[in-house]
């Protein structure tokens, strides 16, 4: 989990590769956001009907990837991003959700993410975003962000790893975090 352009999907395809490696069968569930129908809209525009939709496609595809026989599934998101969206867009100075659906869309959550056997949270890296045509390249957004992920996180109790630095020491981290405990 974590703000846009921390790095989640070159994560989620390094380990997918390492642990397919180690004889898994992995299943990797990108970035549904990119799929949304072009009525919907997502960053700083999104709005009670676009978040939904992602909110029920992740799970889907989550439970697709579980249904095709995988033992380890890596998304690229979660339930906790998707829910840090949809409380920005209920906040004030947004106002694009009701508090009624964000409190059916956390309930929702809330139960979604004891599905969940690891969570690990990507830190903004010291790096400009980098434009691709889809994602906001917004630095007090993607910080806005981040910051309701980590609230999320807290509020919500949320046994995660936090990952920081390189690449190669994020991957790290991962591996020893996952072969702490017997698959």
């Amino acid at each position: 989990m974590g703000s846009h352009d921390t790095g989640k999907t070159t994560l989620g395809f390094t380990i997918c590769g390492k642990l397919k490696t180690r004889h898994y069968n992995v299943d990797y569930v990108a970035e549904v956001s990119r799929q949304i129908p072009a009525t919907l809209k997502v960053n700083e525009g999104t709005n009670f009907f676009a978040q939904y939709w992602i909110l029920n496609q992740q799970i889907n595809d989550e439970i697709l990837a579980k249904l095709r026989g995988a033992n380890m599934i890596v998304t690229d998101r979660t339930v906790v991003d998707n829910y840090a969206y949809a409380f920005r867009a209920a906040q004030p100075h947004v106002k694009q959700i009701f508090e009624e659906d964000l409190k059916v869309m956390e309930a929702k959550c809330l139960h979604w993410v004891k599905t969940y056997d690891f969570l690990f949270y990507v830190a903004i890296p010291n790096k400009k975003m980098e434009e691709d045509g889809f994602r906001s390249t917004e630095k007090e957004f993607q910080l806005e962000i981040d910051g309701y992920i980590k609230q999320i996180n807290k509020d919500w109790d949320l046994n995660v790893v936090y990952l920081e630095g390189t690449n190669d020491e994020r991957i790290e981290i991962m591996l020893n975090t996952l072969f702490k405990q017997e698959f």
